[in-house]
This record gives structure tokens, sequence and C-alpha cells, in this order.
């Protein structure tokens, strides 16, 4: 579910050069593998020194190619967004985007998305893909993902007011692996689903 929605959010394609920027053990690289391997895109892979924030990261980039690349805001905040000319596509995730960073990364000819997924689900929940540099939010819903905001009985609350994210959909995980009383407290029924549990 999350592979096809990222193919279709980043606009893959078979044409696409896609960095795998993330750790193998960072969730994250499960979106960059999978989504470019669903798309018939190139994947590259590169040796860690290369993929250091400023100077060898942007010369990487360049050198390759890279039309898309995940990167984190503390990342791309260290990072010289000119001279990518190939770089069609720039997903943020992993922390908030500040607006500074946004008002950067945002060009004509790019796509900047902002892409929001809490640990508790397979990478991604939802990405905003119509950004507002001056104010980022996390968007929509992935497809089959859904997104409540909810008060302290579990009712919705009303636009603009605080309240706590739920996520519901088949990319939400089972619980926490050994922490049986932590997944009851976190892992609770839907409650505006007809199918009990």
């Amino acid at each position: 579910n999350t592979a096809l929605a990222a193919v279709r959010e980043h606009r893959f394609d078979s044409s696409s050069h896609v960095l795998q920027f993330a750790s193998i053990g960072f969730d994250a690289c499960v979106c960059e593998v999978f989504s470019s391997l669903l798309a018939g895109a190139c994947l590259h892979l590169a040796p860690r020194e290369q993929l250091l924030p400023g100077p060898p990261l942007h010369s990487l980039l360049r050198s390759r190619s890279i039309s898309a690349v995940t990167l984190t805001p503390s990342v791309l905040a260290q990072l010289d967004p000119s001279g990518l000319d190939s770089l069609r596509t720039v997903i943020s995730a992993g922390e908030a985007l500040p607006p500074s960073v946004a008002s950067r990364w945002a060009h004509p000819q790019r796509l900047l998305l902002n892409a929001y997924g809490p640990t508790e689900v397979t990478v991604c929940a939802s990405i905003e893909s119509q950004l507002n540099p001056s104010l980022p939010t996390i968007g929509a819903p992935f497809p089959n993902v859904r997104l409540f905001v909810l008060d302290s009985l579990l009712r919705p609350v009303p636009i603009g007011l605080p309240g706590e994210l739920f996520v519901s959909g088949p990319g939400v995980a089972r619980g926490y692996l050994g922490q049986p009383s932590l997944t009851a407290e976190k892992f609770i029924p839907h409650p505006f689903s007809r199918e009990p549990g």
C-alpha cells in the first residue's frame, strides 16, 4: 500500500533516478527501494561518505543526475538547492518541515513534498503535495489510510482546535514488540468502525 502510494505521489516512473539515502535499518529505505522498483526506476546506492550532508551529497546528486530524493529537513537545511537541475522531486520526511527550509527548496520546476508517518505505521501515513512553503502541513492520508483528530473522549475536534492524531488502515502496525501493556494503551479499537476490534 505504501510503496504503490509513494510511486503515485512521488511521481516515479521508468525515467526516475532515485537515491537511496536512508540506512537499510531505517523504515524510509523501504519506501525508497520498493517504490523505485515498482515504478521501474533506477535506484542509486552510494557509500556513506558520499551521502554526508553538504558538498558530498550535493556532488552525488549532481553527478548521478538524481531526479528524486527523500531527506530530512535537517539535511535539506545543510544542502544548497542550486545547481541540481535534474532533481524533480524532493520528499521531506522524518522531522517537522520548517517554513524556512520549505521556502529554500520550493521551485517551479521541482515537486516538494512533505511526508508524515509516525513509528506505528508502515513508513508513511500522509503527504502534502500542494505544499505552501510558508505553512507546511502533513497533508492528506495515503490511499487506504484514514486520519482523525480526536479529543480525549475519542470525539472529532472542530477544525482549528487541538487534539490527538489517530491513524487507521492496513499500514498500522499490530503493536509494540514485547510491550503488551503499551500496545493495549495505544493500539485501540477503531472508534468509528462497524466491525468489532
